[in-house]
């Protein structure tokens, strides 16, 4: 099968890569859409986490159940779901503190495991699917799915007294500008604080909840709709340009 491979430094296409084995607790899941995001870019431009080289990207995806493992209870083949933007280790002892979204050892980007890749392929493996994939409710769109495992906010929409949580990750030596403007010249308080995505499936499926039942919709957020896993390259590239247009490119997978 194919997927979309960080090759090396500043480069990242599609190769063949090896279907992933799937342990009992794990499912196999074929991508119907996937959204590509600025922390891709950052990490084929800056290759920081060295784990990464030679392994599937992507982080935002949403596909159909195709493989479950003997021990997974809740999900079967044919199940629409969301898949989770980081793999969070529920099994770790600290999940009991609340912390289970800091420890991502099952995560592409930190595992030592060369077959653990991202969601940029043509079946991809979640761990722990009962505890991080989360089911689609009738009625929502892949569009309008596929942004709830990685929003973000903007600073110019914060009121007086808020919060902007960023959750894009920044590597390498970049540097983030603020106009004053959106920070009132600094005579107003607003609070930036770098957050790490909510993860896990009962927090997705209750932002899917909200999207089924008319309370919150996502699709805006896609502001460019392409089709076809040929596309991810140039998806990848309207993310790169810094055109104000662009707010989350999203890849139908017809």
């Amino acid at each position: 099968m194919r997927g979309y491979v960080i090759q090396k430094k500043g480069r990242a296409d599609w190769q063949d890569v090896p279907v992933p084995e799937v342990g009992p607790y794990d499912t196999l899941v074929r991508p119907t859409a996937v959204a590509t995001c600025t922390t891709d870019v950052h990490l084929i431009d800056a290759l920081s986490l060295p784990n990464a080289l030679g392994k599937v990207i992507g982080h935002e995806a949403v596909g159909v159940v195709d493989t479950v493992g003997d021990l997974v209870a809740d999900f079967a083949p044919g199940d629409r779901v969301v898949l989770p933007a980081g793999l969070a280790d529920w099994r770790h002892p600290r999940a009991q503190r609340g912390e289970a979204k800091f420890h991502q050892s099952k995560s592409p980007y930190f595992s030592d495991d060369p077959t653990n890749g991202g969601w940029f392929s043509e079946l991809v493996k979640c761990f722990d699917a009962d505890s991080n994939l989360a089911h689609i409710p009738d009625g929502v769109t892949e569009v309008q799915a596929v942004s709830v495992d990685d929003m973000a906010a903007a600073m110019r929409m914060t009121k007086f007294g808020g919060h902007v949580s960023v959750v894009s990750g920044f590597f390498d030596d970049e540097t983030v500008t603020l106009p004053m403007s959106v920070w009132n010249y600094g005579v107003m308080e607003k609070h930036l604080t770098a957050a790490q995505a909510n993860q896990g499936r009962d927090y997705m499926e209750r932002l899917l909840l909200l999207i089924a039942n008319g309370k919150l919709d996502t699709a805006p957020l896609a502001s460019h709709v392409l089709h076809g896993w040929d596309k991810v390259g140039d998806s990848l590239e309207l993310m790169r340009s810094r055109d104000q247009t662009v707010v989350k490119p999203v890849v139908l997978i017809d």
